[in-house]
This record gives C-alpha cells, structure tokens and sequence, in this order.
C-alpha cells in the first residue's frame, strides 16, 4: 500500500504509543498536520508557541515515560523549540523535536520561510544540544531515521532528539509496508567488573551502622520507585532524594528524609550534612551546585564512604567523588542487591534493630493541620503557609507542577509529595513559566488525576496565555498564583538601595480577570481561610477530573514580598558567608 511520509509518521506514532502530539501549525508542516488531524486515536494539541509546544511535551513524556512529541515549522520554528530543547537535555526528558523544513533542492534560492542565507541550519542548531540530530532525505529512510533517532532517547540515559522532514519527504509516497519497531530496550545485566564492584558495595552497605541513599534524576523509571522502596525496607536505610527526584520514594514512608540540596527539608539536609553517617550511597544523582548546596565539603566529610551507582559516568563535580563508581543502570543494580539479599540476608537482627532506632532519630512527624495558623486578616500570606495548606487540602494522587522562582523553593521544603513521580518541575535550568504549559502535557498523560500548577506572577507574563489552551481542550487544571508584583528571587537579591532593585517590581495584574479573558474560573484570597475554602470549593466543582467542569482554574494567593525560607542552620556556608547566589 502506497503511504506519504507524513502518513507514515502518523503511524509511527501510534505504534509508539504515543497519543499526544503538541505542535504549532505552519506551512512547512501541512501534511503532517493534516494527517494529525484526520487521526481518530492521536490528540493534537495546538500551543499558542512553538516554545510552550516543546515544555507541553516535556511534560508529557515525564508524566508516561514514553516520547513527548513536538512539531513545528523549521527556522524560526526551530529556534523558539530551542530553549524547550535544552530543557530537555538539562533534565533528561525524552521530547523528539520535530522540524518541517524547505527541499534541499530549494536552498539559498529566497524561497518562502528558507533559513540558510542566515544561518538557521536545524539539525545543525540542534545537534549542539540533542542527543541525536538528523534529517530525513527520502521517504524510505523514514522508518529506520525515526527508530534509530527513538532509539537513543530512552531509559536509563533519556535525551531528547530532533529530527527534520522537508515537505517533499512529508508528501512523497512508498510503496514499502509499515515497519514494526521495537518498543522496548533493556538493560543488561551487570557483568564482569561491575558485578564485582556491586557485590563490594554490598558488603559496605552491610557492615555500614548508619547509612544513606540519595536518589537522583536517572533514578526516575517506571520501576525505580517499587525497587527503591523494596531496596530501602530491605537493607533498612533511609533516603533522601535530589529536587528532580521528590518523593520517589512517598515522603510519609518512615524511611524518607524528604529532599536534599537547594530547597531541601531540613531532615535531608541535616542528614546528609551534618549526622554521623558512615555510608552514603548515590544513585543516579550528580553533584551540580544546588543539589550539592554549593559544592558543601562536608557531604564528602571523612571517615564516611561514598559509593555511586549511575549510568551516566563522570557526573561528578569539584572533589565529590566516590570511593567506588560504577556505570550501571540504578535499577539493574537495585536488583541484583535483592536477589543478593534474598539468598544471604545481608543485615543482622541486631543491626537491623540499631538502623530503625537510628532513623527514627533522623525522621519528624507529617505535617498536621493544627500547625497552620487561623490567620483571618486580610492582606498576604506567607508562602510556607500556601504549600502547606495546598498539600491538607489537595487529594494525596495531585501532581503538582512547579515553575521556576522563590515559590519553587517553599513547595521543595514545605510540600509533601505523597506518590512517587507525582512532583514535576524544571530543576536543570529553571525556565520561567514552564510549569503552566507542562502541566497540559501531564494532565493529558494523566487525566484521571489532579494537575495543580504553583507559579508567580512573574512566570504567569511568559506562559500565562497557555491557559487558553487548557481552555480550549477541556482540561480541569488548578493553577495557584502567587501574586507580589514581582521577580521576587531577583529582588532578594537586589534590594536595599540596590540600583537595579526597582527593575524586579512588576505592575500588578488581576490574574483572576486575565484568566476569565481565557476561559478559565477564578478566585482571590487575601487569607489562609480564603485558601482553605476555594480550594474545597474547587475540589467540589471536578477540578480533580471528578465531576464534569471541565475548565482550568486560577487560585490567585496575595503573598509577601521579600520572603525568606525558615531554618537557616540548615543552608549551606557558603550561603551565611554571602557566596551563594540562592537564598
């Protein structure tokens, strides 16, 4: 049967199972988007940005674990999927940018939307930041262009990828057969010198009296969270996560310690910081300057061990190194401890006795409602309060998605993320307003479960106008603003006569109007109460997905200016002596 490419695309997609492609239209991808839009089983969702595309995709592929799909025009397309791109590559999100562009034989001819003259080669842009960067010549080499290019974004090292199909590809026909794609690609088991290493690193996790896991990015797999609560109950060790981790394993088991770094609990942080750990064991995590509170020396503090399981090699940075590395899939690793273990118990009675008395030393009890003040004045409410009130009120399934400012670091120490994978955010390089047009692409992934979005003012003037788009296509989403017309993060720092400090202030917008313009309902609250109360009201009407509103919703929250996260014993020196451009 004769297919065109764009119809071959099409069919790609569905044997990927992917449902869900985001995508702006324009004339370089008419055939693909009219296929798109012909499809009865694929969801075609139109951005009102090539940008907010490719942070809809993003979202999409952290929330299933399968490809994020973005389509858009080249050129100018392309680099406005970009920013989205190195996102992507930051976090470890598989997103495939896809790029329709000009024939080859149509180059440096003036012809319409025609890049070259100034220099916007695609694949040549995007091979700087994808893993994988290629085009497609001829409808033949379609298939085996996009199972190779797919082939390479997946677990356990997901990049994301690009690949462009000029117009006469996506129109030309073959009368070739589909091709079946392999879907999934495992892991080997560890073999040879990195089995040897993992059985050394058993004996330390054995003889240890008081160790720690910490869990990173690429500890993020649909069977991370099961093997990493059966890893940590096993050998009775308590686990702190990275920011881009939270709550892989749920922070109300008796063996979380929330997580640590920039934004961190303060269990986490004293933890890893400042107890007489033994043993700290690393998985998929890397010591960047915020999940290492700026390169703090005493993570690495002597006489305690440091050993690291990862598949990527050479994360580390400054002197955070480990006493034995080794490149080997998290889970594959998790694995052969447990089948290790359950041949020869590793840990004695008495030294399991001895763990469970010591992590009771290191844990608190969950937050009770009791301990939110009834404030009922009306004016701004501090943030810690807002996070803890969204975490009482909001069912125990919400994805939360966080956007980039000083909210972000109240909802790390202050929410509790009660189901693994259920805590979203752009940790890598913090991309203002990513948080809003994400939460479209995880809502899509997970429609039976609550989406609510914290995000600023600030965020809202980049990205607000997607939630038209939530609009558009039905999407019960809760979007909570906090509102202090301002870049607050930006202004802690450039207060106090500083010349520049009145360039952070913003004019004050009522996004609750704003958000009525787009189709969205909407509510202001001055006061804990008034949080309180919206919210069950919300909840009441289906924002849940429950009922049959199906309309995103605004929580406008009046919150301070010049805001400071609470326990600085637990902030690193660097922070106290004035090094630290975080707090």
């Amino acid at each position: 049967m004769n297919k065109t490419g764009a119809q071959i695309f099409v069919e790609w997609l569905r044997q990927e199972g992917i449902g869900v492609v985001f995508l702006l239209p324009g004339l370089l991808i008419d055939a693909l988007f009219v296929h798109l839009a012909e499809s009865t089983d694929l969801v075609t969702v139109v951005a009102n940005q090539e940008l907010a595309a490719g942070f809809m995709a993003d979202g999409y592929a952290r929330a299933t674990n399968k490809l994020g799909v973005c389509l858009g025009i080249g050129t100018i397309g392309a680099t406005n999927m970009l920013t989205a791109a190195v996102t992507a590559r930051a976090d470890g999100s598989a997103v495939l940018f896809v790029t329709g562009n000009i024939p080859d034989r149509l180059k440096d001819l003036g012809t319409f939307q025609d890049g070259w003259p100034g220099g916007t080669d695609d694949v040549f842009l995007f091979s700087r930041i994808a893993g994988n960067s290629a085009v497609v010549r001829n409808v033949t080499s379609l298939y085996p262009t996009l199972q190779a290019v797919a082939s390479n974004m997946r677990y356990p090292l997901r990049f994301p990828a690009h690949l462009s199909i000029p117009t006469d590809v996506q129109e030309e026909l073959t009368g070739e057969d589909s091709v079946q794609f392999c879907h999934v690609h495992a892991d080997a088991a560890p073999v040879g010198d990195d089995l040897a290493a993992l059985r050394k690193m058993a004996s330390l996790l054995s003889d240890a009296q008081r160790p720690v896991l910490l869990a990173g990015p690429r500890m993020v797999s649909p069977d991370g969270a099961e093997f990493l609560c059966r890893f940590a109950e096993a050998f009775t060790i308590p686990v702190a996560s990275t920011m881009s981790a939270k709550g892989i394993l749920p922070e109300d088991h008796p063996l979380s310690l929330g997580n640590f770094g920039y934004a961190g609990s303060k269990i986490a942080n004293s933890a890893l910081l400042d107890s007489d750990i033994d043993l700290l064991l690393i998985l998929g995590a890397e010591f960047n300057e915020r999940d290492s509170l700026c390169w703090d020396e005493r993570i690495r503090s002597h006489p305690r061990q440091v050993i690291r399981v990862d598949p990527k090699p050479d994360m580390y940075a400054h002197d955070l190194k480990a006493d034995i590395d080794v490149a080997v899939d998290c889970v594959s690793a998790l694995s052969q401890w447990l089948a290790w273990n359950k041949n020869e118990p590793a840990l004695s009675d008495d030294t399991v006795i001895q763990r469970k008395i010591w992590v009771e030393s290191l844990t608190v009890p969950s937050i009770q409602l009791a301990a939110l003040p009834e404030n009922t004045e009306t004016g701004t409410i501090p943030l810690d309060e807002v996070v803890q009130a969204l975490r009482l009120s909001l069912p125990v399934e919400t994805n939360l998605v966080v956007d980039a400012g000083l909210h972000r670091i109240f909802a790390g120490r202050h929410w509790q993320s009660l189901r693994p994978g259920s805590f979203f955010s752009a940790c890598g390089l913090a991309p203002i307003g990513w948080a809003i047009a994400a939460a479209i692409g995880i809502k899509l992934a997970r429609p039976d479960q609550p989406v609510a979005v914290l995000t600023g003012d600030g965020c809202m003037r980049a990205h607000g106008g997607e939630i038209a788009t939530m609009a558009r296509y039905g999407l019960p989403i809760l979007i909570i603003v906090s509102n202090n017309s301002s870049y607050e993060s930006v202004h802690n720092r450039q207060k106090n006569g500083h010349p520049a400090a009145h360039l952070s202030l913003l004019p004050e917008i009522d996004w609750v109007q704003f958000g009525r313009s787009l189709g969205a309902d909407g509510a202001r609250a001055t006061t804990l109460r008034e949080v309180r109360d919206f919210l069950e009201k919300v909840l009441a009407s289906g924002i849940s997905s429950i009922g049959a509103k199906k309309r995103p919703f605004i929580l406008e929250v009046m919150t301070p200016i010049d805001q400071r996260i609470s326990d600085p014993a637990t902030i690193p020196a660097a922070a106290v002596s004035g090094k630290s451009r975080y707090y």
